[in-house]
């Protein structure tokens, strides 16, 4: 791993692309780290797109892989990608919130629901992704 100071930080550029999954080029001795958030923009019917992304693993030869967090379409190869120097950023505020996933092992424990309107049938192992996302895994 390389250790990055924020005067080091140095823009890359697009090598590859295979839907979310981009790899990034940076110049020698300015490779970003594991989770590091690095920003690019694509112009996509007129209008600009930021899209932020985080490095997955590092290659070698001065390349990164990363998975984008928005869709890459018309993303190009030589995109000018811009590393942040941290991590992915959640906005703290009254407008924004934290949603924290974890694997559902529906075998030895039950789903019960934390909203009120939700406390019925609906959450059971067929429950989908989305309904599971209001409910919480408790030890049986």
């Amino acid at each position: 791993m390389s250790t990055t100071s924020p005067t080091a930080l140095k823009d890359g550029k697009v090598v590859a692309i295979a839907g979310p999954v981009i790899d990034v080029e940076f110049p020698r001795g300015s490779l970003p780290e594991l989770n590091q958030a690095l920003e690019f923009t694509i112009t996509s019917d007129g209008k600009d797109v930021k899209v932020l992304a985080e490095v997955a693993q590092q290659l070698g030869n001065s390349r990164v892989r990363v998975v984008c967090m928005k869709p890459t379409d018309g993303l190009r190869r030589g995109t000018p990608v811009r590393n942040t120097g941290h991590g992915i950023q959640v906005p703290v505020g009254d407008k924004t919130f934290a949603v924290q996933l974890q694997t559902l092992q529906l075998s030895s424990q039950a789903v019960a629901c934390l909203k009120p309107e939700l406390r019925s049938s609906t959450c059971s192992p067929r429950t989908s992704l989305v309904e599971k996302s209001a409910c919480s895994v408790v030890q049986v």
